[in-house]
């Protein structure tokens, strides 16, 4: 959640220039590096979406990815989650509200035609991942190998929710169950589906 505080502050403060533009990707690109060296980095955090108009001012050789999945599939996997950093996801009005706007400003960024965007259905891809992939690998201007949809070999650190699932060759799907939740989320669900 780096980049979103760093973009916070800035907004809060009503210091919005050329200059503090600069600072705040020197400011960024100084916190990955001490992660990582490497070409392309992952920054996937859910606060992306509402400052992606920033995010190509700052980074214009940005690659951006809109990863779209069913409402109820990414509300409950929320909910399921323990994230330290997204308090919100801990109460399902929280996260309904969330998902309210990340929709408003999902909607509104896509009519931006964007340079180096792209909008991937987790649904299609896990149909057809050969074809996905080389969408995605085309974007990077990458060559695609066969290998790389082999992700239970992939040795790269992972440091969200998804580390678990990544060495697992039991890919989850994307769809969402309630039948083992009962009557506890019937109000949740009930939200979710009026969004």
């Amino acid at each position: 959640n780096k980049l979103h505080k760093l973009m916070d502050d800035m907004i809060l403060n009503k210091n919005i220039s050329k200059d503090t533009l600069e600072k705040l990707r020197q400011s960024y690109y100084s916190f990955i590096k001490k992660m990582t060296t490497k070409k392309y980095f992952i920054d996937k955090t859910p606060f992306n979406s509402f400052y992606l108009g920033l995010i190509k001012r700052i980074f214009p050789e940005s690659i951006t990815i809109n990863t779209h999945r069913d409402f109820k599939s990414v509300a409950f996997s929320m909910y399921e989650n323990n994230f330290d950093a997204l308090n919100f996801t801990f109460r399902q009005e929280d996260i309904i509200f969330y998902l309210k706007n990340y929709k408003k400003n999902i909607e509104f960024w896509g009519n931006q035609k964007f340079a180096n965007h792209m909008v991937i259905d987790l649904e299609k891809f896990n149909k057809d991942k050969d074809i996905e992939m080389k969408k995605f690998f085309s974007l990077l201007n990458l060559d695609f190998k066969k290998e790389y949809l082999n992700h239970t070999k992939n040795e790269h650190p992972v440091y969200t929710a998804s580390a678990g699932q990544v060495r697992s060759k039991n890919v989850p799907q994307f769809s969402f169950t309630v039948k083992n939740y009962g009557k506890i989320i019937d109000q949740f669900n009930s939200l979710i589906s009026e969004i």
